[in-house]
């Protein structure tokens, strides 16, 4: 999917990788007056075909998902990270702290930790928990520069199922920022555990994060808030003096 003259040329391949067919999708088509044509619903689609200049027809789908951007039509589901067992986080500031516990419900250590310094418990499984609910923003393009990830965040986190995940964070671009990210480790095998259906879906969802490895995605601020802390957010808040 590519611009074409004003408009966005779709490519349609076979099976073989080779080209069937062509057509150029322009301006959306509205029967009626609106205030925004960008966000508004469209009851049809002004196309034309390369071939044949000067011809040009309306077609009663909007073919909504005809966009060269691809967040518009992108699978968003993420990698994730979950039931972290340990996790070591270097800001780009050069700060660097570490949460781990020795099981599901053991309790999180941070480290370094002063003396008289207390743990926020609800900070340390927000910080880790919000690894499992990452989302793909979009894929940036190969060409993308000045991507901050030569002088990246760190989130280097290990699993209570065995994986372990290295995630390098660059810059904000807009609300999202640009991440890297690589995967090892061999998940648990079928169970007919509680745990099974969890499992089961981890099993799934691996090669498609093998793909992801591959790319540079753009991640929303949002879900890496709470990991990306200065360690002294993660501490509870000691009571004013009166």
């Amino acid at each position: 999917m590519s611009s074409w003259a004003s408009g966005t040329q779709l490519e349609f391949l076979g099976v073989d990788g080779k080209p069937l067919a062509k057509l150029a999708v322009g301006k959306k088509y509205f029967k009626r007056e609106v205030e925004n044509p960008e966000k508004a619903n469209a009851d049809g689609r002004f196309v034309a075909l390369p071939g044949e200049a000067g011809t040009v027809v309306i077609v009663s789908d909007p073919l909504t998902q005809a966009s060269a951007k691809s967040a518009e039509w992108i699978d968003h589901s993420s990698f994730q990270v979950e039931k972290v067992k340990a996790m070591d986080v270097r800001l780009s500031n050069g700060e660097q702290w570490r949460l781990s516990r020795s099981g599901d419900n053991a309790e999180w250590k941070l480290e370094p930790q002063k003396p008289g310094e207390k743990l926020d418990t609800g900070r340390a499984n927000a910080a880790t928990y919000s690894l499992s609910l990452l989302e793909l923003a979009d894929v940036a393009p190969d060409d993308a520069k000045d991507t901050g990830l030569d002088k990246p965040a760190t989130i280097n986190a290990a699993t209570l199922d065995g994986l372990t995940y290295d995630i390098k964070v660059g810059k904000l671009e807009g609300d999202n920022y640009y991440v890297r990210f690589n995967s090892s480790g061999t998940p648990p095998g079928e169970s007919a555990g509680p745990d099974a259906e969890r499992v089961k879906k981890l099993r799934e969802r691996l090669p498609r994060e093998k793909q992801l490895a591959q790319y540079v995605l753009l991640i929303p601020k949002s879900k890496l808030d709470d990991t990306l802390k200065p360690r002294t957010e993660l501490l509870e808040k000691k009571p004013e003096k009166k």
